[in-house]
């Protein structure tokens, strides 16, 4: 598009910011329809057909964005955001932009990470993207971008890993990658990154056995995303805390983070962190020799797990509740 003028281009480029800021608001809260309204509102027919081309990919983008977040929680629907980006990708290429490229490629990759989060299978696919993106982020120097996609591939290694409990070398490579990222991160603004190695951190810490650091990272990646009102990870922040507590035998506070955890991912129906704060909350009580109240969150657990399709959940809920019942 050719505008007028330029009071006519500022006021054009104020509009794609407002859509894209109330949808990655709405987004953080968890209110994905809402976010979805809004990318999908009769203002953005004017911006396909008036706008220019990257205006249009970026609320293509952020709308794969959306229904991506959406299905990590419900665990559905990861090809409708990856169709979205394939023509999204298809089209960069011609804006010449880098840092945009980036962006998508990473995002294409994230995409394997969230469908496969709460199964066996391992994020392989998404290398070759998180190395496309991490090259283009060098190119142009952009340190957010560079340490989130070096956070990425270190999230390739530690799920290795978690596949092959014998396998501490990609455990030990994951770490080395998120202290890069943490590196980069650690005096900069960027504190939703932040909050991603900080957290990932802190799960290498409690690998270790470590606990002590491993608290100090998951309450430093927690009051992160306070901060910045990412509600749609309270859960996974409470549930790990609540880990670290039942390891160091705080049975009190662990019950409480799990609960806690149980009421965020309620909200926002986060049923995988749902399914794992049941599961914790079982494990408190048969810690405390509550086994009747324990076996009646396992069953919850194992209820939810099946609901939403989460393999490790499930198996875990299942394994619980035959050793409690064979007892």
């Amino acid at each position: 598009m050719i505008y007028k003028n330029l009071k006519l281009e500022q006021s054009y480029r104020e509009l794609i910011g407002s859509i894209y800021s109330v949808s990655e608001f709405l987004l953080y809260q968890g209110k994905f329809d809402d976010a979805l309204r809004v990318l999908n509102s009769d203002i953005l027919k004017f911006i396909e057909e008036k706008g220019e081309l990257k205006d249009w990919l970026l609320i293509q983008t952020q709308l794969a964005k959306v229904i991506l977040h959406k299905g990590l929680l419900n665990n559905s629907d990861f090809n409708t955001p990856r169709q979205i980006l394939l023509e999204v990708k298809a089209k960069v290429k011609h804006l010449n932009d880098k840092s945009f490229s980036a962006d998508v490629e990473d995002l294409y990759g994230w995409s394997f990470v969230y469908q496969y989060l709460f199964s066996s299978s391992s994020y392989d696919e998404a290398l070759e993207y998180f190395e496309r993106g991490l090259k283009l982020r060098e190119e142009v120097a952009d340190t957010r971008g560079i340490a989130e996609s070096i956070f990425h591939i270190g999230i390739l290694f530690q799920k290795r890993a978690e596949i092959d409990p014998k396998n501490q070398a990609d455990m030990d490579k994951a770490f080395e990658y998120y202290q890069r990222a943490y590196s980069l991160l650690q005096n900069s603004d960027y504190k939703l990154e932040k909050a991603y190695a900080t957290r990932h951190l802190g799960f290498i810490h409690r690998y270790r056995r470590e606990l002590d650091k491993a608290l100090s990272y998951y309450e430093q990646s927690l009051a992160l995303r306070q901060e910045i009102g990412l509600e749609i990870f309270f859960a996974p922040s409470h549930h790990a805390i609540g880990q670290v507590y039942y390891e160091m035998n705080q049975l009190e506070k662990a019950l409480d983070s799990y609960q806690t955890a149980c009421l965020f991912a309620e909200k926002v129906g986060f049923f995988g962190y749902l399914a794992s704060a049941l599961l914790g909350l079982g494990d408190v009580q048969q810690s405390q020799g509550n086994q009747t109240e324990a076996l009646d969150y396992y069953l919850e657990a194992f209820a939810v797990a099946k609901s939403a399709n989460l393999d490790l959940n499930l198996i875990a809920a299942k394994r619980r509740i035959e050793k409690l019942v064979n007892v």
